[in-house]
């Protein structure tokens, strides 16, 4: 499982969303990785995100798993999630 890593620094209302690791860097990110990146809890799965996911954005489950696999990557590229032992 994975646990998201930092902090969400700024989402102001039609501004940008900002996210922060560990080590200070901001990272602008889209709503759909902040909505990944808030559900990573150690304890929910990639499978559960891409069910609330597909049924949010009402697109097919597979779409869904195909994003969110996606927006892990990039969170983990930069740091932003770990996973839980």
């Amino acid at each position: 499982m994975l646990t998201k890593v930092g902090k969400l620094k700024t989402a102001e209302e039609n501004g940008p969303i900002i996210l922060e690791n560990a080590e200070g860097k901001n990272y602008e990110v889209n709503s759909v990785i902040a909505f990944v990146w808030g559900k990573l809890d150690g304890a929910t799965t990639d499978d559960k995100i891409s069910e609330e996911l597909s049924t949010i954005a009402q697109i097919e489950n597979k779409e869904a798993q195909n994003v969110v696999t996606e927006a892990i990557k990039a969170l983990q590229d930069v740091e932003l999630v770990e996973a839980q032992a």
